[in-house]
């Protein structure tokens, strides 16, 4: 049992960042570090050692959700940020398989940020057609449609408050507390 820290009894391996292992002979699996929901939360990377073009699939726990993000329990905006900007750096049609699924809810939060983008209304079809998303969605996708991904973006920091001269984890604060407090649903 691989993990970031000895929190799980089971754990047999601690990893660290870019620290890579196989299972079986093709299955190549890369860490990255992304602390923020835990500061030992670990994301892998899997590709198949056998198709070279192929860019595999990211197992991303609490760290990525499909148009979201983690909660901060032990970290904070600037580490989130971070976090998803290191995901982000993944081929574009790297699969995302998240820890939870909170799709919907992510949508709806996501329609009052970017009401008008068209990306974001492709995601809420995928989660009204699909009790499960995790495994249908990619980083490419996620960097097109998830507002946390987005930090930039001005319609984000307009719906934000936060002005096109401030730090990027000032506008996942602001987003971060905004989904805290969100009671809405698909």
């Amino acid at each position: 049992m691989y993990g970031g820290s000895h929190q799980s009894p089971e754990l047999t391996q601690i990893v660290k960042d870019k620290d890579e292992f196989s299972l079986g002979n093709n299955i190549a699996v890369k860490c990255l570090a992304t602390p923020c929901h835990t500061q030992d939360s670990i994301c892998y990377h899997v590709t198949d050692k056998t198709k070279q073009d192929d860019a595999g699939g990211v197992f991303t726990g609490d760290t990525l959700f499909i148009g979201g993000c983690g909660r901060f329990f032990e970290g904070n905006a600037e580490e989130m940020d971070a976090a998803l900007s290191y995901l982000g750096t993944l081929p574009d049609k790297t699969i995302v398989y998240n820890g939870h699924e909170y799709t919907t809810g992510n949508v709806a939060f996501a329609k009052t940020i970017e009401p008008d983008s068209p990306a974001i209304a492709k995601l809420e079809i995928l989660a009204k057609t699909n009790q499960v998303t995790t495994g249908l969605t990619t980083i490419g996708e996620e960097k097109e449609w998830n507002v946390f991904m987005r930090l930039d973006n001005p319609t984000v920091r307009k719906a934000t408050g936060v002005a096109a001269d401030e730090p990027k984890s000032k506008v996942m604060a602001a987003l971060r507390e905004g989904k805290n407090n969100f009671r809405g649903n698909l």
